[in-house]
């Protein structure tokens, strides 16, 4: 009996230490299932942009996370400059341009997909002494079918966007900018007079100079006609130019000196206005004086930055089309789509990084985009900016589309036509101040281009 007992015992210990090695095994190969599972996850590492900048910050989140919901095995680690360079944000620019230089020197890219847009590019190309850095660093995309699909019809067609990174297309050019008059309503109200949103002439824009000068005559309170908080008046002279041209697009040198001519003898008429004499400063490009101004001359990406800074003032600004020579149009608008986001070719994870660029170049994203940032994008769009809206910025994209062909160009034809290498200096604004009278100013630009 005891030997039967000792026998079913060892029978019992037997299964049990079977058992319990089946359910280590068990324990182990799930262990190492999930260890498996871990090594297929890609942390894709995204330098981004637009921090602090309302909806594009939301804009370039969502992306990060619509991308990463579609790709399960894809983690995006978004991270922006300034945390990058553990800086402020006013000093994440500089930062970037300094730490992109190391990565080139050093050809070490802890970045997957990181921000390198024309500013930032043609800053590392100074430090590094090559303006071609991309071409031997960059993924180029312009060879993608997919890619070439992803923006407007013929946008590469010139080399005017592909210049700017020195013969490459290094990514989506998402980001697009007008050049164009904020006006105020609240200013408008103060003068009695209603400024035409689109087709102003030069007549038109006179008749308002001449307005805000009667008014200051007669008013301690002063208003400014016209200021540009950041970006210089040139690209508004260009842009008169250009509607001299009227439609042209054969450019010679004998119609560029007749644009001229027609573009100073319509600027000597403000002249007597005194259009840029200014009543207040601006402390930073933040900054909005809603009250004080009737024409604010910048891009379109302001808007956003002044949403953040006056959420107030802001509701009285409204987007208006530079005006042109009377009776006359440009054929381009003033200006211009930007490749925002690059990928290394040695980058960690490339296969990935060009998946998210791909899933970047889709009508999903120029819709968001549009709607967002209320500005233009170089990414096809078949769908009307009508259908998420009728605000004064979906009527201004509708306007400048049909009117323009829905055409950017922000280049200097006159420097362009004349063979020019160093700017010219038009003095559009001394001629304005009154410093100098607008012949003089015609004969010097003249004998900058050798042109009689």
């Amino acid at each position: 009996m005891k030997k039967i007992l000792r026998f079913s015992f060892a029978i019992v210990l037997f299964l049990f230490a079977v058992t319990g090695c089946k359910n280590d095994s068990v324990k182990e190969v799930k262990l190492n299932s999930n260890k498996s599972d871990t090594k297929k996850i890609i942390k894709l590492k995204w330098l981004g942009q637009w921090y602090g900048e309302g909806k594009k910050e939301t804009f370039v989140r969502e992306l990060a996370r619509e991308f990463s919901f579609q790709n399960q095995n894809i983690q995006v680690e978004l991270e922006f400059p300034h945390q990058m360079a553990k800086t402020d944000v006013n000093g994440a620019f500089a930062a970037t341009i300094d730490t992109i230089t190391n990565m080139v020197l050093q050809n070490k890219w802890p970045y997957d997909f990181m921000l390198c847009d024309s500013y930032i590019y043609n800053g590392v190309s100074s430090r590094v002494k090559n303006p071609n850095w991309g071409d031997e660093y960059l993924v180029n995309f312009i060879d993608k079918k997919w890619f070439l699909e992803g923006h407007k019809e013929n946008l590469f067609k010139s080399r005017q966007y592909t210049d700017i990174f020195s013969g490459i297309a290094p990514g989506a050019y998402i980001e697009g900018v007008w050049n164009l008059l904020y006006v105020s309503s609240e200013v408008e109200n103060k003068l009695g007079i209603k400024v035409k949103l689109h087709d102003m002439n030069m007549s038109d824009f006179s008749s308002y100079a001449k307005a805000v000068f009667q008014y200051n005559q007669s008013h301690k309170e002063k208003i400014t006609f016209f200021t540009s908080p950041v970006i210089p008046s040139t690209t508004f002279f260009n842009q008169l130019i250009m509607s001299a041209f009227n439609k042209d697009t054969i450019y010679t040198k004998e119609k560029a000196i007749n644009a001229l001519k027609q573009e100073y003898d319509v600027v000597d008429e403000l002249v007597k206005y005194k259009p840029m004499e200014k009543y207040f400063t601006y402390k930073d490009s933040k900054a909005l004086y809603q009250d004080k101004g009737l024409f604010v001359y910048c891009a379109s990406w302001i808007y956003l930055i002044w949403q953040h800074s006056n959420p107030e003032g802001v509701k009285v600004m409204h987007p208006c089309e530079i005006p042109s020579i009377d009776n006359k149009q440009a054929n381009t608008y003033s200006g211009v789509y930007s490749s925002i986001f690059v990928i290394p070719k040695n980058a960690k994870n490339k296969e990935a990084a060009e998946l998210l660029m791909k899933f970047i170049c889709s009508q999903e994203t120029a819709e968001k985009w549009t709607k967002y940032a209320k500005s233009p994008t170089g990414l096809s769009n078949r769908i009307s900016y009508s259908d998420f809206g009728k605000d004064e910025f979906a009527k201004f994209d509708q306007h400048i589309k049909k009117k323009y062909n829905d055409k950017l160009g922000d280049a200097d034809q006159i420097a362009i036509i004349f063979n020019s290498k160093a700017p010219l200096n038009y003095q559009f604004e001394t001629v304005l101040y009154g410093a100098t009278s607008a012949k003089n100013a015609f004969d010097a630009l003249l004998k900058q281009v050798n042109a009689k």
